[in-house]
């Protein structure tokens, strides 16, 4: 298992699952996001979750869409991976999946239940309410940049400042979000591939409220990351997450085939500026 360590990255160019946060650097604080946030190593790709109980990690549905659970990764206080098995996986019951994660219907969530209760040195995070709006903190393992090259390949956890409002799409409370802060937007930062399922904190990384679904390209610029990084908001699920924790503890069902949308409505996501009117082109206030 400890061959594997060095590969994380290598499962992005089979085709996993997108939506990593790009133009942020490593976290080094043991006592941050580190301690609440975990990678899922995927049989095709890699996504982010959150510790939300001992033994129990939040992350999206389309992640575990006719893939596998390999392993889930925290990170030790010195920054090391510890690879965790799994136990049980189930998806939220009205999520249904489409190739693109934009396009999917229902609650892009999923609970992942561990074989024993995460390392003591982990901590879950609460699950809170967002408002209308507010600066968050979004945290994952995904690329460095949209190449996904050298040092910025999946595997290592970053975390960015992200401004946020509140998002209707296809009749689910979202989260959208841009890199930066209420006083400064910044281009280019955000989620990208290997950040799927990954989490929005807010009060620092004290609290999650979201979990990201899908991103979007920067206005102007290549690519499919930087500009608009979209959550599912958490908090409306919480009957569902308490119900959903209670029956994977006895269960230890892994595979996952949720229904595919019955007709995909391939609608463009919204521009960052549609969100957020005041944003200037360069999105400088």
């Amino acid at each position: 298992m400890r061959t594997f360590l060095p590969t994380l990255g290598v499962f992005l160019a089979l085709g996993g699952p997108a939506a990593a946060v790009i133009g942020a650097p490593p976290v080094r604080d043991p006592d941050g996001s580190r301690r609440h946030t975990v990678a899922i190593v995927l049989q095709r790709g890699l996504c982010t979750g959150v510790l939300i109980d001992r033994d129990l990690v939040l992350t999206a549905a389309h992640c575990l869409t006719r893939n596998r659970i390999k392993s889930v990764v925290s990170l030790d206080e010195r920054m090391k991976p510890r690879f965790l098995s799994v136990a049980a996986a189930t998806i939220h019951p009205s999520f249904r999946f489409a190739t693109r994660p934009v396009d999917a219907e229902g609650a892009d969530l999923a609970l992942v239940r561990l074989a024993a209760p995460a390392p003591a040195d982990m901590s879950p995070a609460p699950i809170s309410r967002f408002g209308d709006s507010g600066d968050l903190t979004l945290a994952g393992f995904g690329v460095g940049s949209d190449s996904g090259r050298g040092a910025a390949k999946a595997g290592t956890l970053r975390e960015a400042p992200m401004r946020a409002r509140a998002l209707s799409w296809r009749d689910n409370r979202m989260i959208a979000a841009i890199g930066g802060s209420s006083s400064q937007a910044r281009i280019g930062l955000g989620g990208c591939r290997g950040d799927s399922g990954g989490p929005l904190y807010a009060s620092g990384v004290s609290t999650v409220v979201g979990i990201v679904s899908w991103s979007s390209g920067a206005p102007g610029k290549k690519g499919a990351c930087g500009g608009l990084t979209v959550a599912t908001e958490i908090s409306d699920h919480a009957r569902w997450i308490s119900a959903a924790s209670s029956e994977l503890r006895a269960s230890t069902e892994i595979a996952v085939a949720p229904p595919r949308a019955s007709a995909p409505n391939r609608v463009a996501p919204p521009s960052p500026r549609q969100v957020f009117p005041d944003l200037t082109r360069d999105y400088s206030r």
